[in-house]
C-alpha cells in the first residue's frame, strides 16, 4: 500500500470541526501483534472494529507524560485513549462525523479505505469489546457514513439511522449489573435520531477491564484495512464510570491512563491523539498505511 502524508489538510479539518462545534453548541465546551491479525480473534467477514493489536512505537514516541501520568503505547489499529484499573460500568463521548478526504484515500472497489470512531468497554487488554459509534469510509472516491454497535467477537450490527459529515454524535456504552446487559446507544444531536439496543454478555467473557475512546482502522478476514483520511476527529464530553460508581474523565485519579498511537508494520505513525484538554482530545490522521 502507498503512503500518504498530509499535514495542512488535517489543520484545515481541525478548523472545520472547531467551526462546526461552535455552530452546534452545547456538547463541545471548546498479547503480541501478529501481522495485522489479533491473536485468538476469529476471521471477520465484513469490515469491523476489533480489540487493540499492540505495536512497537518509533524511537522517542514511547514514555510517560508528566501531565496526568499518562503512558504512551503503540497499536496497529487504534488511536486514542484507554483507561484501566477497576471494572468499568459506563463510557460516553460526543464527537463529529468526520469530513473524509476521499481525494487522498479514494478507496478502490476492493477493499476500500475505512475508519471507525467509537467508545467502548474492554478490548485494550482483552479479546472482547462492547462498543458503538460510527463508520466513515471511502469507496471509489466517494464517502459513506453509518452508525453501528458491536459486542466483539460477535459481528458488527448496523444502526438503522442516517448520519452525515458534520453531525454531532454522542455514543455511550453502559453495563447494568442487575440485568447483566449492555445498553449501546448512538444519538445524533444534529437531527435528533438515535438508536438503542440492550445486549447480553456473560461476565466471564466481557470483563469490563478497560474503557476507551478510539479512532480505528477496522479489519476484515484479510486483516487491518487501509485507513481512510478522516483528517481530524474531535472527542469531547468524555465521561467514564467505574463499577463502584466513581465518575471522571480520562485523567481521573480513579484509574490508570494510556495514550495510544497507531502505527504500521514499519512503525511509521498513521494516526495519533493530541494531549488531553480537560475532557476533550483530537485524533489526527497522518497516513493511510
Amino acid at each position: 500500500m502507498n503512503k500518504f502524508y498530509r499535514f495542512t489538510g488535517t489543520a484545515i479539518a481541525a478548523v472545520t470541526l472547531a467551526a462546526a462545534a461552535a455552530a452546534f453548541g452545547a456538547p463541545y465546551a471548546a498479547a503480541q501483534p501478529a501481522a495485522h491479525q489479533a491473536a485468538a480473534a476469529p476471521a471477520i467477514a465484513t469490515p469491523a472494529p476489533q480489540p487493540m493489536i499492540p505495536a512497537t512505537l518509533p524511537a522517542g514516541a514511547a514514555g510517560t507524560s508528566a501531565i496526568g501520568n499518562i503512558k504512551t503505547v503503540g497499536s496497529h489499529n487504534w488511536s486514542g485513549y484507554a483507561v484501566t484499573g477497576p471494572k468499568f460500568r459506563k463510557v460516553s463521548a460526543t464527537f463529529f462525523v468526520p469530513f473524509l478526504n476521499c481525494a487522498v484515500t479514494p478507496g478502490g472497489s476492493d477493499p476500500g479505505d475505512f475508519s471507525s470512531h467509537w467508545v467502548g468497554l474492554d478490548g485494550f487488554s482483552s479479546n472482547t469489546v462492547e462498543q458503538d459509534g460510527i463508520e466513515a469510509d471511502c469507496s471509489s472516491g466517494s464517502p459513506t457514513y453509518s452508525a453501528w454497535r458491536e459486542v466483539f467477537p460477535r459481528s458488527e450490527q448496523p444502526f438503522t439511522m442516517k448520519i452525515k459529515a458534520g453531525d454531532s454524535i454522542t455514543a455511550s456504552v453502559r453495563y447494568s449489573p442487575s440485568s447483566g446487559r449492555y445498553r449501546l446507544e448512538v444519538f445524533d444531536n444534529t437531527n435528533g435520531h438515535h438508536r438503542t439496543v440492550h445486549q447480553k454478555c456473560d461476565v466471564s467473557t466481557c470483563k469490563r477491564s478497560s474503557a476507551e475512546v478510539i479512532s480505528e482502522a477496522p479489519s476484515d478476514s484479510r486483516g487491518i484495512l487501509p485507513l481512510a483520511d478522516y483528517g481530524a476527529e474531535s472527542f469531547c464530553g468524555i465521561s467514564i464510570t467505574s463499577g463502584s460508581g466513581r465518575t471522571g474523565g480520562i485523567k481521573s485519579s480513579h484509574w490508570s491512563r494510556d495514550k495510544i498511537i497507531q502505527v504500521n508494520d514499519s512503525n511509521a505513525i498513521l494516526a495519533r491523539p493530541t494531549a488531553l484538554n480537560g475532557r476533550c482530545f483530537d485524533n489526527y490522521w497522518l497516513a493511510q498505511s
